[in-house]
């Protein structure tokens, strides 16, 4: 689920993928990338292949979201005094780059739509809060998901 190594490995890589694609211009930093993407995708297979197949859709139709979100949220609490950089465009260009590698598909522009339809906030700070509580949200459901597959995975005493 959301809260296994396959995730924090990738978002620690899409963390610094994207730092270093908006921050760093050393020589040498796409080669890092090129290594930070080969093992984000190396996890994502992990992760593909470990979800049970009556879940994938519904897991993987938010996974892009809540890890992308999440991955913002610790910009933010890595980097409190940068709030003009890591503004609504950034969180878009997170987004939309991570739905991309993930689905396929480019989500569409910076006005971004939850799952159960709530615009996000147009501003980053209030919605900072409200991002928590989704992810909250989505990993309580994935627990029961992964505890549905667990369950019936045991052996009747």
């Amino acid at each position: 689920g959301l809260a296994n190594l396959h995730t924090h490995e990738i978002m620690k890589d899409l963390f610094w993928w994207f730092f270093a694609e908006k921050f760093e211009d050393q020589p040498g930093m796409s080669e890092q990338q090129e290594k930070m993407f080969s093992r984000m995708a190396a996890n994502f297979i992990c992760l593909l292949t470990s979800v049970p197949q009556a879940h994938k859709d519904r897991f993987f139709a938010r996974y892009h979201d809540v890890v992308s979100q999440a991955t913002f949220a610790v910009f933010r609490v890595a980097f409190p005094n940068s709030e003009g950089k890591l503004d609504n465009d950034f969180r878009s260009e997170l987004q939309r780059l991570f739905a991309y590698w993930t689905t396929g598909a480019d989500i569409g522009p910076s006005e971004y739509i939850l799952k159960n339809g709530r615009e996000v906030k147009r501003h980053v700070g209030s919605a900072l809060a409200d991002v928590v509580v989704a992810m909250q949200r989505e990993q309580a459901e994935m627990d029961i998901i992964t505890t549905d597959k667990k369950n019936k995975a045991k052996p009747a005493p």
